[in-house]
C-alpha cells in the first residue's frame, strides 16, 4: 500500500502537552516513485515525469529532512498528497506535525503553544537523526551503499528542513529565530537547517487588517505570529556574512487571496541570506493550491533550491571549501 510505511509518533511540548506526528522515511535509491494519483491528466503525466527525473538526478536528497508545520485548517491527514509528492519525488523525508489541538493532539492551539508543539518536533527530528545515524554506522557499507541508504545519510551529515505552510510558517520562523537568540555574539545560524515559507506572511496582524480593515485587530489579536519582526532581528544579529546566516526559500502564489503576496514578500525581505534566500511567486495560483496548479515546477523549484543550498553547500563543508561551524 501507497502509504503503509508511516510512522505515527508521540512527542510531548515543554508544558508536556500531547502532540502526534506521521514521519515518511526516505525511499530507497532504487524505489520506484509513485504516480500521484490525486491529480488530474495531463497534470498527473507531468509530475510523475519530473519526479522521476529529480529522483534520478538528486540521490543525496536522501540526506534532507523535511518537517512541515502546516496552516491552521485540517488535519496531518490532509497534508498526505504533500508527503508523497516531496518524498516520492524528491526522495527525502517528510515529517507532519499535528499541534495541539488539530488531529487527535491535546490541548487548545494558542501561538506559544504551537510554537512549543513545533519545538518538540524538531527535537524529535534531531533525535531519530542521531538514532539513524548510530544504526548506519554499524552497517557495512558496499560501493557506498547500504540497504539503499548513500554515504551522505550513513555518515551522519542529514539536514532539516523546517517547512511552514500559511501559520505554520510563523512556528518555522520562531523555531530559527529561538535557536540563534541563544547564541553568544556574533550570532551563527545552525548550519545544517534551512527554512520553507509556503504560502507565508508577515504576521497575523496584517492578515487581520488586511481582512477586517474597520476593526482595532492590532489592539485586540493575541495570537500574533509577528513572523516578520522574528526575521529582522535574526538579520540583525547574523550580520551582512551570508556563510552565517541560513537558506531559505519563499513559495508564493500571485492569486493569493488569504496572505497576499505583499506580506509573503515582506516577510521574505526582512529575513536575513542576502544570496542565499529566493522567492518563487506562481502563477494563477492561490493559497491552498501552490503545490497543485503546476506540480511539476512546484517540485523543480523546490529541488533547485535543495540542490544549490543544502547539498552543495553541505558538499563545500565537507571538503573544507566553504566556512561553516
Amino acid at each position: 500500500p501507497m502509504f503503509s510505511s508511516i510512522e505515527e509518533h508521540e512527542v510531548r511540548a515543554s508544558d508536556g502537552t500531547r502532540c502526534y506526528l506521521w514521519h515518511w522515511p526516505a525511499p530507497a535509491l532504487n524505489d520506484i516513485p509513485m504516480r500521484p494519483f490525486y491529480l488530474k491528466e495531463p497534470q498527473a503525466g507531468a509530475a510523475a515525469s519530473m519526479m522521476a527525473e529529480l529522483r534520478h538526478e538528486h540521490p543525496q536528497f536522501q540526506g534532507i529532512d523535511v518537517v512541515q508545520f502546516h496552516g491552521n485548517a485540517g488535519s496531518r491527514m490532509h497534508r498526505l498528497a504533500f508527503m508523497h509528492l516531496l518524498r516520492d519525488g524528491l526522495g527525502c523525508s517528510v515529517t507532519v506535525l499535528d499541534y495541539r489541538g488539530f488531529g487527535g493532539s491535546e490541548g487548545s492551539p494558542t501561538e506559544h503553544g504551537l510554537i512549543a508543539d513545533g519545538r518538540a518536533a524538531y527535537d524529535w527530528v534531531r533525535a531519530r537523526q542521531a538514532a539513524d545515524q548510530r544504526l548506519s554506522s554499524s552497517i557495512p557499507m558496499a560501493d557506498g551503499v547500504a540497504n539503499g541508504v548513500t554515504n551522505i545519510v550513513a555518515d551522519g551529515r542529514r539536514h532539516v528542513v523546517l517547512w511552514g505552510e500559511s501559520i505554520g510558517s510563523g512556528v518555522a520562523v520562531a523555531l530559527l529565530d529561538e535557536e540563534i537568540a541563544k547564541q553568544p555574539a556574533p550570532a551563527r545560524a545552525p548550519s545544517d537547517t534551512s527554512l520553507v515559507l509556503e504560502a507565508g506572511f508577515s504576521s497575523c496582524v496584517d492578515l487581520g487588517v488586511h481582512a477586517y480593515p474597520w476593526l482595532p485587530v492590532r489592539l485586540g489579536m493575541l495570537d500574533r505570529f509577528e513572523s516578520e519582526g522574528r526575521a529582522r532581528r535574526m538579520a540583525a544579529a547574523l550580520g551582512s556574512d551570508d556563510a552565517a546566516s541560513f537558506a531559505s526559500l519563499a513559495l508564493h502564489g500571485d492569486r493569493d487571496e488569504i496572505a497576499p503576496l505583499e506580506f509573503g514578500q515582506r516577510l521574505h525581505d526582512a529575513l536575513p541570506g542576502g544570496k542565499r534566500k529566493r522567492i518563487v511567486v506562481l502563477p494563477q495560483t492561490g493559497h491552498n493550491d501552490i503545490a497543485f496548479v503546476d506540480t511539476a515546477r512546484y517540485l523543480r523549484e523546490i529541488a533547485d533550491f535543495f540542490a544549490a543550498e543544502v547539498v552543495s553547500r553541505k558538499e563545500r563543508s565537507a571538503d573544507g571549501s566553504t566556512s561553516q561551524p
